[in-house]
């Protein structure tokens, strides 16, 4: 009875692996027909994708990072702002400035990416008429606020700006789409090892190409980002001028009301007096210009008058 037993296991062992086998080279089939088909390589139970999502499309709401969080917890403790800064000086020394800037742009690690200036005129060495500059600076984030304070120094700020962008979420999305295609091209690779039909062959490559132009792409949109978010944006606009802007403070008590009221009445009175006299200035060449025709004028309209005078005194005799 046992020797019998012993004689119908061996057959039925030997069927039971070749059965094995066979499955194992039709789900192996079967995954390549499926990427053919979908373009993408169906997920093996040994190799669970990093970063999955559950839209299909680079959702954050269900994406887990390598730390083993999802993007929303990561979010809270490493956002991404891209920030950016204006400001508007007036200055009397322009010149003074403008090196400021430039030793301050050094001193904090940063680097002028683009600067214009116009205006102004050399005369004899030194600049007649009042030159405009704008600066555009890349500072790194811990180094910010210092240098803006230094720049404020300059002059006087006419105005300022500050605006921070959260790019957050697209980065996350990016960096989760990387980790996925690079999961992809690993999958290609191991199937195009054991692929031995030329059409397989030429299709993952096709495939594998494209996978990697995308990881490139999106990993220079990940520098691109990291470049944003680590050095600030400050765009300087510097005005030279004679005579700064005052800024007023607001007055708050009815005596300070009364003390700025007369102080505007009179830097009004003076204005209008220094108005006043640039008009007679401007008018006396014009008034000298007439004198000069006038008085001829005058001198032969007197003579004709006198000339006429003595012709009907000496009519006026004869009669």
């Amino acid at each position: 009875m046992k020797k019998g037993i012993k004689k119908l296991l061996v057959p039925l062992m030997a069927l039971m692996l070749v059965m094995t086998i066979g499955c194992g080279k039709m789900k192996s089939e079967r995954d390549y027909a499926e990427y053919s088909t979908n373009g993408q390589t169906a997920p093996s139970r040994s190799e669970e994708p990093k970063a999955e999502t559950s839209s299909g499309r680079g959702g954050l709401s269900n994406i887990t990072s390598d730390s083993g969080m999802t993007v929303d917890q990561e979010v809270g403790t490493d956002r991404k702002v891209i920030r950016t800064v204006r400001k508007e000086i007036e200055t009397k020394e322009f010149d003074k400035a403008v090196n400021f800037i430039n030793e301050r742009t050094i001193r904090d690690k940063g680097y002028i990416q683009s600067s214009n200036t116009s205006g102004g005129r050399l005369l004899n060495g030194n600049y007649v008429g009042d030159r405009y500059g704008e600066f555009v600076i890349r500072i790194p984030v811990d180094k910010l606020n210092t240098f803006l304070k230094d720049v404020e120094t300059i002059g006087v700020v006419i105005s300022s700006s500050e605006n921070g962008e959260d790019i957050t979420a697209q980065y996350f999305d990016t960096e989760a789409r990387v980790k996925t295609l690079k999961i992809e091209e690993e999958r290609l690779l191991t199937i195009l090892e054991k692929s031995e039909k030329l059409t397989d062959i030429i299709e993952l490559e096709k495939r594998l190409s494209e996978v990697r132009t995308d990881i490139e792409n999106l990993t220079g949109t990940l520098k691109k980002y990291d470049n944003l978010v680590a050095l600030a944006t400050v765009t300087i606009t510097l005005r030279e001028v004679q005579e700064v802007t005052e800024l007023k403070t607001k007055p708050v008590s009815f005596g300070e009301k009364i003390v700025t009221s007369f102080k505007d009445s009179v830097n009004s009175l003076y204005e209008i007096l220094k108005g006043l006299v640039l008009v007679i200035v401007s008018v006396i060449p014009f008034a000298a210009l007439a004198a000069v025709v006038a008085v001829p004028i005058v001198i032969l309209a007197k003579k004709h008058e006198k000339k006429a005078k003595e012709v009907i005194k000496k009519e006026t005799e004869k009669e």
